[in-house]
């Protein structure tokens, strides 16, 4: 018995192989459900710092420059005086660096945004803190600016097609590091080697989980964003765009496994 049990046991162990296809069709949906109230945080915090940034902008136009990069701002104050067309706004710099080269650069730009969100989970998640309300800043910032110039549809319409699901991956690798900082700080009936472990177990999988986000939103975001005819000529199209997709990615981050119905089912994904 205890013969056929250990072949049965390591002889399952030996032939089991990463299964990409499982992982994001059932591990990763999964994960997500359990780990809601992480992501809820992730979320509160992030609007929160957007909401507090686009206040101060619209009621005195010197906070954008305390809260982010100056230079960025006089950038936003120049496009919102011109008449050109949302796309214009990446057109310069996709045509500059060659459109799939600068998809590329917001790929990795982007993740390591993702990747410091999380890593710095391990600073009991202050530095999560920092990095989720820095980039909620900007964006009320950003939002702010246009709002002041009467021009908040064409700011909104300039970052939502990539915008929705990028901003969504940074918001899931925030909970991850949230997540990562929690179990620190409160492990429970656990040593906090072993909290950590655990989470890093299930955070690990919020992180996996982005990575196509990123690869979406990066190549909307250079070969895309940049277009200004048809579809995108003008602003409602190119907001509704970014809501629709997602919507799409949330649907099947939360849901995504429930497509396979049970188990055993899944099992078949490679």
């Amino acid at each position: 018995l205890v013969s056929r049990a250990y072949a049965r046991i390591y002889a399952g162990g030996a032939t089991r192989h990463f299964r990409l296809g499982h992982l994001f069709a059932c591990q990763i949906p999964r994960t997500f459900r359990r780990q809601a109230r992480y992501l809820a945080a992730s979320v509160g915090v992030s609007l929160l710092a957007v909401l507090i940034a686009y206040l101060a902008v619209r009621t005195d136009p010197r906070w954008a420059p305390a809260l982010t990069n100056p230079g960025a701002v006089e950038w936003w104050r120049d496009f919102a005086r011109s008449s050109i067309h949302a796309g214009d706004y990446f057109a310069e710099s996709a045509k500059g660096m060659g459109a799939p080269e600068f998809a590329g650069f917001l790929m990795s730009n982007n993740l390591q945004v993702a990747l410091k969100a999380f890593a710095f989970g391990l600073s009991l998640g202050l530095g999560t803190l920092f990095v989720l309300t820095m980039n909620g800043l900007m964006l009320g910032a950003f939002l702010g600016t246009g709002a002041n110039a009467g021009k908040l549809s064409l700011f909104t319409a300039i970052v939502a097609p990539h915008g929705v699901v990028e901003l969504s991956a940074i918001f899931i690798a925030g909970a991850a590091g949230l997540m990562i900082g929690y179990a620190l700080v409160d492990p429970g009936d656990y040593t906090r080697r072993d909290a950590l472990r655990v989470a890093a177990l299930e955070a690990v999988k919020l992180v996996l989980g982005t990575v196509p986000m990123f690869v979406v939103a990066g190549l909307i975001e250079g070969l895309i964003s940049p277009q200004s005819q048809g579809l995108f000529a003008a602003d409602l199209p190119r907001i509704l765009f970014g809501l629709t997709l997602g919507a799409a990615f949330w649907l099947y981050l939360f849901f995504g496994d429930r497509l396979w119905g049970s188990d055993e089912a899944s099992e078949t994904l490679r």
